[in-house]
């Protein structure tokens, strides 16, 4: 027969296993979620990870997108400068073309000057006529000159401003 001391003892063991089973259950439980949640972060990690990879990615594709368009923008910039350069040049040339036709023209205007015979007040010939013949063309013609000169300077002007 069993005595009651040896019967509390087996309850005593009995429960303590139940509590010792109960909490190796409770154990297994909490490494299981430890093993998911370790998953999870992992899981977490690589798609960081890839989400990171693929900004970067963008950000090079986005940059080297960007360098291609300046590169692009230097080129077209560059070549509306040689572009500018050369009706620069153009225009310096026509301009000193225009100051060569301008120093033959004085030239033969002095030329024709010296070569014309001064006519003198006679009784015949009013002074009026020898007003218009001695000063009054000349000065037309030296007007005609200026003008033209004044034209070519305001055209060239307009040429080099487009």
């Amino acid at each position: 027969m069993m005595n009651w001391s040896s019967c509390g003892e087996y309850v005593d063991n009995v429960t303590s296993a139940v509590r010792h089973a109960e909490l190796q259950a409770e154990l297994q439980t909490a490494e299981v979620q430890a093993a998911e949640l370790q998953a999870e972060f992992q899981t977490a990690e690589l798609q960081t990870a890839d989400i990171q990879a693929a900004e970067f990615q963008t950000a090079e594709f986005q940059a080297a997108e960007l360098q291609a368009e300046l590169q692009a923008e230097f080129q077209t910039a560059e070549f509306q400068a040689a572009e500018l350069q050369a009706e620069l040049q153009a225009a310096e040339l026509q301009t000193a073309e225009v100051q060569a036709e301008l120093q033959t023209a004085e030239l033969q205007a002095e030329q024709l000057q010296a070569a014309a015979p001064r006519r003198t007040s006679t009784d015949s010939e009013p002074a009026f006529f020898l007003f218009l013949s001695n000063v009054a063309e000349p000065g037309v013609c030296l007007f005609g000159i200026a003008g033209n000169i004044l034209n070519l300077i305001v055209l060239t002007r307009k040429q080099l401003q487009r």
